[in-house]
């Protein structure tokens, strides 16, 4: 069986990947995979210091920037 057929459809094509090398499509995606990664780390209640080194390392005034303002990198 294929695995996408048990996938219920909500109109997206799950077999083309978004190109993230586009700045458009980074724009366009980057809010909601901040928030998405904002909740998991409280959810899972990550020290400020190891979400930080998830995002690859970013600085103290870019992380808290991100937690602000909720957009990309």
């Amino acid at each position: 069986m294929n695995a996408l057929a048990a996938v219920p459809d909500i109109g997206l094509d799950l077999r083309k990947l978004p190109d993230l090398g586009d700045a458009s499509t980074r724009a366009r995606l980057s809010p909601a995979a901040i928030s998405a990664f904002l909740a998991i780390v409280e959810k899972w209640d990550l020290r400020n210091e190891d979400a930080m080194a998830l995002l690859g390392g970013v600085s103290h005034g870019r992380y808290y920037e991100l937690k602000k303002n909720r957009k990309g990198l």
